[in-house]
């Protein structure tokens, strides 16, 4: 029934989204646009000289942002750098002393999470981190108090636990279902995703609920490896040649990222996320390379297309976790990370990537009709807003503490900094641009 109303709901928006009158109200439009839209306008008010008049709120309202109950001896420094002001370091390093002190009910849990996205697309991600905890907090209260609903919705908060630990086994999990009226398929989901988070093994007669091919034998005990797209100057390909299974990332055409130094020529397995997928069916009519044995797509009627179109291929829907997070959806290498966990018992190997401390990617990574070249930076801002770099470090460092996976130099080197340091290398990159 959920997913009916769920349906409902999208195809209600698809139509009103349309209508004159109502497409720029924030309900009916997309979260990344509302959230560069009111960036825009705070960037207007700071030149203006206006970040504190009413029109300027009343706008913000229309877009589902009220920041009112922000405390008036800091609520200024924060609208004015979410307007993308830069002021120095130390006057950025109080704000987050500030915010970090500020009580977590100031603002109700959505408004905590529309700033979040504000400095996440202004690259502040210290200061983005700290709303979303506040958001986060509010978020479990129903685990602690038997008497509060959740702030969003039960998902948003049952994700909220299950990141941050306030529902790790499977029993308070059924508790909460129960709570929540989540039942059969949806429930068994959720329980996945938390044997994956737990690195706990999966027995086979659950996992072929999500996953009837055959591709979990395919890559059951064999020595797989992820190579990512980032430039590197490390010599891996023997390395990554030599292993049992090499997956890497959007491969839609032949030789594709890959030489006989650095990245390797093998590909077994491509994984596509959406946006590549329908570049890949469009520019190149979904025909996969012929070095290829196995496509991941994501959503089970794009699987189903390219499966047509390669009979002669193995194609499968991913086992995806995406709309069972507390903020934001994954990026690719957590993505395939999460479903390889479910259904391989072995560690992983990841190569080539730094959580995206690198702005560039290898040539050619970017279908040209993407026209990334030069806006890589900007393009990293405004999908951070969706992508929450939180959620990929936070899960990637779970199942890295736990072995699932490991990594080459660079990958190691993130993991050990932990989430409070990756956050002000990220920030350092994307804001004060002082590279790596």
């Amino acid at each position: 029934m959920n997913r009916y109303i769920r349906v409902s709901k999208s195809v209600t928006a698809s139509i009103l989204r349309r209508l004159p009158v109502v497409k720029h109200y924030y309900r009916f439009r997309k979260q990344i646009d509302v959230t560069c839209e009111a960036a825009a306008l705070l960037e207007q008010a700071s030149a203006r000289g206006t970040l504190n008049s009413s029109s300027l709120s009343r706008r913000l309202r229309w877009l589902g942002m009220d920041f009112g109950g922000l405390p008036n001896a800091f609520g200024g420094d924060v609208l004015l750098i979410a307007s993308g002001q830069r002021p120095s370091q130390g006057q950025v390093r109080a704000l987050e002393d500030q915010l970090e002190a500020a009580s977590y009910t100031a603002l109700p849990c959505q408004q905590w999470l529309r700033l979040n996205e504000l400095f996440c697309f202004r690259g502040r991600y210290p200061l983005a981190q700290i709303c979303r905890e506040h958001a986060r907090q509010l978020a479990v209260l129903p685990f602690m108090q038997p008497d509060v609903r959740p702030p969003i919705s039960w998902t948003n908060s049952i994700a909220a636990a299950l990141e941050g630990g306030e529902c790790a086994d499977p029993r308070a999990l059924d508790l909460i279902l129960k709570k929540a009226n989540i039942k059969e398929h949806e429930a068994a989901k959720w329980h996945l995703l938390l044997s994956v988070l737990n690195a706990e093994q999966v027995p086979e007669s659950d996992l072929a609920v999500f996953d009837k091919t055959g591709y979990p034998e395919f890559v059951k005990s064999k020595n797989i490896v992820i190579v990512g797209p980032s430039p590197t100057e490390a010599q891996d390909a023997a390395e990554i040649d030599s292993s049992d299974v090499v997956i890497r990332l959007n491969h839609s055409f032949s030789g594709k990222g890959t030489d006989s130094v650095h990245k390797g020529l093998r590909t077994d397995v491509t994984y596509f996320n959406g946006e590549q997928a329908i570049a890949f069916t469009k520019e190149r009519n979904g025909i996969m390379p012929s070095e290829i044995s196995w496509a991941c797509c994501k959503g089970q009627g794009r699987a189903l297309e390219v499966q047509a179109r390669n009979p002669d291929k193995y194609c499968r829907s991913l086992v995806s976790f995406d709309g069972m997070t507390f903020h934001g959806s994954y990026n690719m290498v957590p993505l395939v990370v999460m479903d390889l966990v479910a259904i391989a018992r072995q560690s992983i190997k990841i190569f080539h990537t730094d959580l995206m401390l690198t702005i560039s990617r290898a040539k050619g990574y970017y279908p040209q009709s993407f026209q990334r070249h030069g806006k890589e930076q900007y393009a990293f801002l405004r999908g951070s807003i969706s992508h929450d770099p939180v959620l990929q470090y936070r899960t990637l460092r779970r199942l890295w503490e736990t072995k699932k996976i490991h990594g080459d130099k660079a990958f190691e080197e993130v993991m050990m900094m932990g989430l409070d340091n990756y956050l002000r290398k990220l920030e350092r990159v994307y804001v004060l641009n002082t590279g790596q």
